[in-house]
């Protein structure tokens, strides 16, 4: 009885180590079919990361411009608000086009990435949800005229930016899955 609880002891051990071995060699195996991280692909995560970061403070910059009446706004102009929400929105349209197709990231990369663009998406989609109710109806100075170009352009970030995050947020989970722990949030 006790020889054959130890040996099915060893048989288990044995069994989880030449698991682990398999799935090392499985990981190690996707890492040599992707291509090398040279000189080229740095730059590029270093080009794509700071279009990011512009994408995501002109998708700021153009929500804020249409939220509701407060202290910090008051006396902002609405004509001022629409110009430079219609130029900072023109802006991150551009560049979220541009950066659709990320480069391959490093899996701690993903986490701060794909958060950071889900919480401007939902900041950006709450301002234009509230516009969107409120329209011209509140003490901002904004005509229904004025407004629709913007609200229009807010539409198209919040699809390209929730394009965007979405498809950081699968590569996460894909790196999770593959095993490294270094993308989670």
């Amino acid at each position: 009885m006790f020889l054959s609880v130890a040996q099915s002891e060893t048989e288990s051990q044995e069994y989880l180590r030449t698991s682990q071995v398999a799935y090392r060699r499985g990981v190690n195996a996707r890492r040599e079919q992707e291509p090398e991280t040279g000189r080229g692909l740095r730059i590029a995560r270093v080009l794509w990361l700071a279009g990011y970061v512009l994408a995501l403070c002109a998708v700021l910059v153009a929500a804020v411009q249409i939220d509701p009446p407060s202290r910090k706004n008051r006396f902002a102009d609405a004509e001022a608000s629409i110009v430079i929400g219609l130029v900072a929105g023109a802006v991150a349209v551009v560049l979220l086009v541009l950066l659709q197709m990320p480069p391959r990231l490093r899996p701690r990369t993903l986490p701060a990435a794909a958060l950071s663009g889900w919480l401007i998406w939902a900041l950006a989609a709450g301002l234009t949800g509230y516009r969107v109710l409120v329209r011209a109806g509140d003490a901002r100075g904004f005509s229904d005229v004025m407004l629709e170009p913007l609200l229009g352009l807010q539409v198209v970030q919040l699809v390209l930016l929730g394009l965007l995050a979405g498809r950081l947020e699968r590569r996460r989970r894909g790196a999770l899955r593959d095993g490294d722990i270094s993308a989670r949030i």
